[in-house]
């Protein structure tokens, strides 16, 4: 089964990202986020060959990281890719 994230952020105080344009605009650079996403549709394609399945998914709330959460969340983020895939993942920038 594969995801497909539904491209757009929640509305209201779940957005926590909005507010933080202008910051995210002047400094381009990487940012570390934690989201939480629901599924909203499945979607069956039995012609496939590859994945009949499919999950859309929408994004719930979402906060950005700063200071030592954003460190914490990075070195979590390496270590679930670990764990999943069974292989180191690149470095991170320091966030």
């Amino acid at each position: 089964m594969s995801a497909k994230l539904v491209g757009r952020l929640p509305k209201g105080i779940a957005d926590g990202l909005s507010p933080l344009t202008d910051d995210l605009r002047a400094h381009q650079q990487q940012i570390v986020v934690v989201a939480l996403l629901e599924p909203t549709q499945l979607i069956e394609d039995l012609d496939s060959e590859d994945d009949p399945y499919r999950v859309a998914l929408k994004v719930v709330a979402v906060e950005m990281m700063v200071d030592s959460d954003a460190l914490d969340a990075s070195k979590m983020l390496q270590r679930r890719h670990e764990l999943r895939t069974g292989r180191k993942p690149l470095p991170l920038e320091e966030p």
